[in-house]
């Protein structure tokens, strides 16, 4: 167990240079889009991780306390009329782990393409059917276990596609320009994550690095990007217990998360979450939290579950309310979680 600490300790810090090295210069962001409604109205809080296949977006440890199989659908209605669809499935196999498969989909929205010409204009409109796909696409397969009663970790592959239409692309080291070529970008990346649930008043700590991979080079072969590689560490306690006040009714839920994204600055996000069971096997959550950015910060959500619907299945759905600012706007978020 100490072994293993160390070792994550050690992955951290050749990690951490890494991410603050360079700001800016990272390429498929839509990867580090918040997939799960709960951690999104918690302040963005994701490292965590909830025991539902929803954890192979936020922290594939979270798999290893699946007690048998989780299915997640989750939609964003991302900024720009963009969105996001994301699925996953996990099953847990008594003895060896947890194992999942995730999807995610980024759809960019409707594109007007041009084309430079001689005209007053300036540009010609390319015609529609011949811009190719304009779309993101992540694929994984992950694996958590519990390795005490106490910890957890797990990890995750993933291969990820960026496709941005055809075009007319420029090679920078040659002046020369291929018309019509398909850009796009691809790359294998994997995901590494921590749980350690203390047991001492609701006390989890976590960790998290996410998008680790070597740089790529874009379709016209010059150009290289890094991926979003991004590190964070976790706390979550129970404030009613803490005070000595637990009772079945309800749970007070405070989460502190440190986030050193490469391709931004480093940040501080927090949040909070009231439980309530006003009947039996009902469960009512409201949610709040503040997640620091360069405008808008706030965001609010609710959840509403039964652990037990029907012959050991049961299911939560969630939603968040996030706000980016009077020019951007809101994003909000959907999600349903099914345990069986």
């Amino acid at each position: 167990m100490k072994h293993l600490f160390f070792t994550c300790l050690l992955i951290i810090a050749a990690a951490f240079p890494a991410a603050a090295a360079q700001r800016g210069q990272a390429t498929m962001t839509w990867l580090g889009i918040a997939s799960s409604p709960r951690d999104e109205a918690m302040g963005s809080v994701s490292s965590l991780g909830d025991a539902s296949a929803s954890c192979t977006f936020t922290n594939p440890a979270g798999l290893g306390r699946i007690e048998r199989g989780s299915v997640y659908l989750a939609h964003t209605s991302w900024l720009a009329e963009m969105s996001v669809i994301d699925l996953a499935v996990a099953y847990s196999v008594p003895n060896i782990g947890t194992f999942g498969i995730a999807v995610r989909s980024m759809d960019y929205g409707d594109f007007i393409f041009t084309k430079v010409a001689l005209n007053a204009q300036g540009y010609n409109i390319t015609p529609s059917d011949s811009t190719g796909t304009v779309a993101g696409t992540m694929i994984g397969v992950a694996y958590g276990r519990e390795l005490t009663d106490k910890f957890s970790v797990g990890g995750q592959f993933k291969y990820v596609t960026d496709k941005l239409g055809v075009m007319d692309t420029y090679n920078s080291s040659t002046g020369i320009v291929s018309p019509m070529q398909e850009a796009k970008l691809s790359a294998m990346l994997f995901d590494f994550g921590t749980s350690y649930h203390t047991g001492w008043n609701g006390v989890i700590l976590s960790m998290t690095i996410q998008n680790f991979g070597s740089s790529q080079k874009a379709s016209n072969g010059v150009e290289e990007f890094t991926p979003p590689l991004t590190f964070k560490v976790g706390l979550e306690a129970d404030v009613l217990q803490f005070a000595q006040m637990q009772n079945d009714m309800a749970s007070v839920r405070v989460r502190l998360e440190g986030v050193d994204p490469r391709d931004d600055r480093e940040n501080v996000n927090v949040g909070v979450e009231v439980e309530l069971n006003p009947v039996e096997k009902v469960m009512l959550a409201l949610r709040g939290g503040w997640a620091r950015r360069d405008v808008g910060g706030m965001s609010l959500g609710f959840g509403l579950g039964m652990p037990e619907i029907i012959g050991g299945v049961g299911g939560t759905f969630d939603y968040s309310y996030s706000n980016y600012g009077d020019i951007l706007g809101s994003v909000n978020r959907f999600g349903l979680s099914v345990s069986f």
